[in-house]
């Protein structure tokens, strides 16, 4: 790293391979690198080749200096939008970087940070490509006359992970100026809106979002915890303030007097925070007032402690609403206590527990339940000022709380609130960052109206997120660009059609509420839209989407779709029909009829425009009958035709221990299990047919070893024969005698080559093979089913692969074995049924302790003593010896009092033999013998290896005892590290790259990605992606149903699970694809929702469906079923968590757009199909044709 430009490219090469694959650590700094010179850099290194480098015109592929042009943005500093890794660029490590740019030159320089996010539980570790541009702006003058030419002091990029606290140190560092002498604005979108409306009160609710902004600039108290991506603000202008002297010599700051003017302009009704007479915060009302003083009444206390306030003490004791105060009465949510007083007296109200049974947000009121004086519960009938005087905060009044309401199980909630809205003491502290906890508030805690101004185009416009609401934007940005419907909206041609006596809708209300949400996104006057009305209609009708949980944007579609078309529904009174089926008519007039028979019920303008048909054939399995009917849809849900499979990529060490790894990949049913993968293990080692084995001799006897890396596990033969030069051919001078540990004698110590011949044996017979010369072939058998040893599968971390990670339990799904992104799998075979965890819980709950079994299991490291102790350690007085670990770690079983330090000995040797070169000195070690002449001494270490706690016993007939959370370490001998003795060959047979134990400690683990024997697998699962038309394919395919999706049959007289096939009979002018990438999946021990994240290649312009569609009348040349693309919902993620989000297309300007809740970006139709399609909507290139082209019978009988 000192002298990067003297790197070779076969060193570059092998730098870049290391570091690309690094595992990502927060707060660690990457580089973001232009693909396209990365592919030229590639070209010239011979990146992709492992053979050695002779082109002899290498040097005409130079890649030239660093070219990152192609991924800048506009600012030089700043990435390009929608880029996307392995398509547009890659990410490496800074260290890698540096020294492409010392050796290459070029630029420009992306750094970027490391982020954490997701929850505690669920962390998810992303580099942070596009932070927030942040522009400073220090001159409080030329912000008093807004001067159009004040230009930043400075630009700076944060993370949007920062808080506000941490951006103010950093913008004041950046500056140079003292952070005490200093505070932060922030530019505004919107207005200063004085007369903001306040429900249940007369006067303005003088929040902070009121009262601190001048002259467009928004005044940042200290906020600590809040973060930049919580400001939601559309601008990132700051403005650093620094305090300066006034004419007395006095240090003040300039905008004091602007900030604190309202504060001498109250009104009689005005909301704000005031402090009583003894120094306690509460939100109030003025009462009275005049030039010199006002008189404030403190919310939810008698008349007698009014206060009044002078002149002189507005700036200590006044403050903006709820600055000081908790904004509690907004948050309040059914089952949260408060006070509350039945009755209320001027000199003083008798108060009692109570909790909220209703609310009305509409009317800001509520009903509560209450506890009197004799200890019963009332409840109080009429309805209550949610603003009023009869009630406050909880234990405002009442100390002492009973927990046991016998009719509200939910009272003791007040821990809830205080783990929402955290308490404030003073005026300069923050307020309270609620997450969005209630909707239609920011994160000060107060409510928001739309962003005031002009977007780039009409219907341009973000919506805000209300808490986990990312799922409704998403789908009303698609509905909202769908022309036809929300021309109906916005010229108020659904009015006359409102339907408010339909039993199936809404009063009318869900049609004319989103009606007005559409006028808001498209009458070009805002830039956000606080759909907060919109959602509290939602939620009344469908307590679904009442609360603020995650949901599904598919299943609020459906909802929405459905509650518009009842609320616009032609139909005053719906007839009875009954469903039609096929008489073994013409299928064109069955449909007909049946359309007919829906249009009897169901007319509107939807029903227009986003109705189709589809034929359904059902046949019974038992006697052949056929059904055919024909349904309506609104939306096509397609399946994807992939396996419900995971593939498993495995380095398997095999029985006996000290075998070479077998690198495994194959495929599992996603509802298998850990078990199932074991016993998939065992069967692919079980498989081979015949092989060589070669018998290693050494001084302490012979053990089986399989050349050219095979495994050493085989099938029970029906007859083994010998071929040995020194002998006639097929003489048996030896045996196979089948056992776990081979043990000859010294004076057999001779190579001989041993065929065995399985092709003749069950599966089930397959056992472990050894060379002795006793005893005859013997087949055993396991109980459980299994055909070898008992296996442990674990992870061993890529990055620094010397000691393992964690073991899976046999009943952790499969799925989790493909999850490993940054761990690589092993499976240990072991000798004995040890437990793999320290505690078990069986699937009825029972626990069992590993230290319960017979058995146990002991890892095995490899390392070397530390040159240097190193600080973190804090072993600056001690003796204990510290190691660096290298090689893979390794695992056996023991048996708890039978096995002995000797057997224990003896596998260790066994294992580490194989780095030791044939024609060492130490190549003859003998364990029986002592520890003389041994290549390394044994340590009993923690699982992590890095300190000696004792030396490991020599007493070979002691019965071996360890802790299980302790594991055995070979350090290795300084000399016997050396190239003379050391094979680092094995290390590389063993799948591990790196530098020699000679040069250093640190080695990779690639059993992931490289030299996997079955190839195909993995290529096929990179490489597979669909298209639509698989989709369709799929769905209109004939399919067997499920035994537990049951038809009734008329000929059979009982239910039975059919033959079902679905065609697409006619297709409407506006066109909904739902791909269903979330699926339920029932496992052994398990069901669970899963997603599918393929790619599904969609046509943007030209879906051509004249193939599938089946009816004439819906084919016709002036209106043929050819789509164009106008909209996606996306869904980002797993089924953890997720977000989702927009793309679409304006009918205005014919742009493509990214909605992201309130960010709006213009974006590109290369970035339109991706894996998070979810919900593709579609329209008509030519013609329209209501009902789908589908003319009902009775119109054409009256032609």
């Amino acid at each position: 790293l000192l002298m990067p430009h003297l790197y070779t490219r076969r060193e570059q090469k092998s730098l870049i391979k290391s570091d690309i694959n690094s595992r990502l650590i927060e707060h660690s700094l990457w580089n973001v690198l232009s693909l396209k010179w990365f592919n030229r850099w590639k070209k010239y290194v011979n990146y992709d080749s492992h053979l050695p480098d002779l082109r002899s015109s290498a040097d005409s592929y130079h890649p030239g200096p660093i070219d990152n042009t192609d991924i800048m943005g506009k600012n030089e500093r700043e990435l390009k939008r929608n880029l996307l890794e392995g398509l547009d660029f890659v990410l490496l490590p800074c260290r890698s970087y540096h020294i492409l740019e010392v050796i290459y030159k070029g630029g420009p320089h992306f750094e970027r940070k490391v982020i954490s996010l997701g929850t505690v539980h669920s962390r998810q570790l992303q580099v942070e490509l596009y932070p927030i541009r942040v522009q400073v702006f220090l001159d409080e003058m030329k912000c008093e006359r807004n001067d159009v030419n004040w230009q930043p002091s400075k630009v700076l990029l944060l993370s949007r992970r920062m808080d506000i606290k941490d951006a103010f140190f950093t913008i004041c560092d950046s500056l140079h100026v003292n952070d005490s002498s200093s505070r932060l604005w922030v530019r505004m979108d919107f207005g200063n809106n004085i007369d903001n409306d306040c429900a249940g009160a007369e006067g303005r609710k003088l929040t902070a979002d009121v009262t601190d902004t001048v002259n467009g600039w928004r005044f940042l108290r200290e906020t600590s915890g809040l973060l930049l991506s919580e400001i939601n603000l559309t601008a990132v202008d700051v403005m650093v303030e620094r305090k300066v002297r006034n004419t007395s010599g006095e240090w003040h700051w300039p905008k004091d007097e602007s900030l604190n003017e309202w504060k001498y302009h109250l009104k009689i009704g005005d909301m704000i925070d005031a402090k009583d007479e003894f120094d306690d915060w509460y939100e109030s009302v003025v009462e009275s007032g005049d030039e010199d003083f006002i008189r404030v009444h403190f919310k939810g206390w008698s008349k007698q402690f009014d206060r009044t306030i002078l002149r002189s003490e507005y700036e200590s004791s006044i403050a903006p609403l709820y600055t000081i105060t908790n904004n509690w009465r907004d948050a309040l949510v059914e089952n949260d206590r408060v006070d509350f007083a039945p009755v209320l007296d001027v000199c003083g109200s008798k108060w009692h527990p109570a909790y909220v049974t209703a609310l009305d947000r509409s009317r800001g009121a509520v009903k509560v339940k209450y506890r009197d004086e004799y200890n019963v519960v009332r409840s109080f009938g009429e309805w209550i000022d949610l603003y009023g005087d009869s009630i406050a905060k909880a234990a405002t009044h009442v100390k002492k709380y009973v927990e046991d309401f016998s009719d509200a199980s939910a009272f003791s909630s007040e821990a809830r609130l205080h783990t929402t809205y955290s308490s404030r003491n003073t005026y300069n502290n923050s307020p309270v960052s609620s997450s969005n906890r209630f909707n239609g508030y920011n994160t000060w805690g107060t409510r928001i109206s739309n962003y005031v101004g002009a977007p780039e185009e009409i219907g341009v416009v973000g919506l805000m997120n209300l808490r986990n609401t990312c799922f409704m934007n998403s789908m009303l940005q698609c509905l909202s660009h769908t022309k036809r419907l929300t021309d109906v909206f916005i010229s108020d041609h659904y009015v006359p059609q409102l339907n408010k006596t339909n039993p199936l809708g809404h009063g009318g209300m869900l049609a004319s509420s989103y009606a007005k949400l559409i006028k808001d996104m498209w009458c070009g006057k805002y830039t956000v839209v606080v759909p907060e009305d919109f959602k509290r209609i939602i939620g009344e009708f469908q307590p679904q989407f009442s609360g603020y949980q995650q949901q599904d944007s598919q299943e609020f579609m459906l909802f929405l779709l459905d509650g518009l078309h009842e609320d616009l529904n032609r139909v005053v009174k719906k007839p009875y029909v009954e469903k039609l089926e096929s008489d073994g008519s013409d299928d064109e007039l069955i449909a007909r009829k049946s359309w007919g028979r829906f249009l009897l019920r169901n007319d509107s303008e939807l029903v227009d425009s986003c109705f189709g048909q589809l034929r359904s054939h059902v046949t019974c399995v038992n006697c052949g009958y056929e059904s055919v009917t024909f349904d309506e849809y609104s939306s096509l849900s397609l399946p994807l035709p992939i396996k419900n499979i995971v593939v498993v990529v495995a380095l398997v060490y095999p029985l006996p221990y000290g075998s070479a790894p077998v690198e495994m990949t194959f495929e599992m049913d996603v509802i298998c299990t850990v078990e199932d993968v074991k016993k998939k293990i065992a069967s692919k080692l079980s498989a081979i047919s015949s092989t060589n084995i070669r018998r290693k001799s050494g001084e302490n006897g012979d053990f089986v070893m399989v050349e050219h890396g095979k495994s050493t596990g085989f099938g029970a033969s029906t007859s083994v024969s010998f071929e040995d030069e020194d002998r006639a051919s097929g003489s048996s001078g030896s045996e196979v005698h089948v056992d776990a540990v081979a043990d000859l004698s010294d004076d057999e110590c001779e190579d001989i080559e041993v065929e065995v011949d399985v092709k003749d044996v069950d599966t089930g017979d397959t056992l472990l093979l050894s060379t002795s010369k006793h005893g005859t072939v013997r087949s055993t058998e396991r109980p459980d089913g299994f055909c070898r040893g008992y296996f442990h599968l674990c992870t061993i971390d890529k990055g620094r692969g010397s000691k393992i990670n964690k073991t899976f339990e046999d009943r952790t799904s499969a799925k989790e074995l493909g999850k490993t992104t940054y761990d690589a799998v092993v499976a240990y075979e072991l000798e004995y049924p040890a437990l793999n965890v320290i505690r078990t819980t069986s699937y009825y709950g029972s626990s069992k302790l590993a230290s319960d079994s017979p058995y146990g299991y002991c890892d095995l490291l490899m390392g070397a003593t530390q040159s240097k102790k190193y600080s973190f350690h804090h072993i600056s007085h001690s003796t204990s010896l510290y190691f660096d670990l290298f090689g893979p770690p390794y695992r056996f079983s023991y048996y708890k009092g039978h096995t002995t330090v000797g057997d224990i000995h003896q596998i260790v040797w066994r294992v580490m033999q194989m780095y030791v070169r044939d024609d060492s000195l130490y190549y003859n070690y003998n364990p029986q013998h002592g520890k003389e002449g041994a290549p390394y001494e044994i340590h009993v270490t923690s699982s992590y290896g890095y300190a000696s706690k004792s030396r490991f016993s020599d007493v070979m007939k002691e019965k071996f005892v360890l802790s299980p959370y302790d594991s055995l370490i070979c350090v290795w001998k300084d000399d016997a590290r050396d190239a003379e003795h050391f094979d680092e060959s094995a290390l590389s047979k063993l799948g591990l790259v790196g530098r020699g134990a000679t040069e250093s400690t640190n080695w990779r683990h690639t059993s992931a990605l490289l030299d996997i024997d079955d190839d195909n697998i993995l290529e096929f699962h990179r490489k597979a992606s669909l298209k639509i038309t698989d989709c369709l394919g799929k769905f209109v395919e004939r399919e067997q149903m499920p035994p537990e999706e049951t038809w009734y049959c008329p000929m059979c007289k009982k239910h039975l699970a059919p033959v079902k096939k679905f065609d697409l009979w006619t297709s409407p002018d506006i066109l909904i694809i739902h791909l269903k990438r979330f699926q339920y999946i029932s496992g052994t021990y398990f069901v669970q929702r899963d997603k599918l994240g393929q790619l599904v290649d969609f046509p943007i312009d030209g879906l051509d469906l004249r193939e599938y569609v089946k009816s004439c009348s819906s084919c016709t040349k002036e209106a043929p079923p050819v789509y164009d693309l106008y909209a996606v919902s996306e869904h980002i993620g797993g089924m953890g968590g997720g977000h989702y989000t927009a793309v679409a297309q304006n009918p205005f300007n014919h742009k493509w757009y990214r909605f992201n809740d309130n960010c709006v970006e213009e974006t590109s139709t290369e970035s339109i199909v991706t894996s998070n399609a979810y919900v593709l909507f579609y329209k008509r290139r030519v013609g329209t044709v209501r009902w789908a082209g589908m003319i009902p019978l009775q119109e054409q009988h009256d032609k």
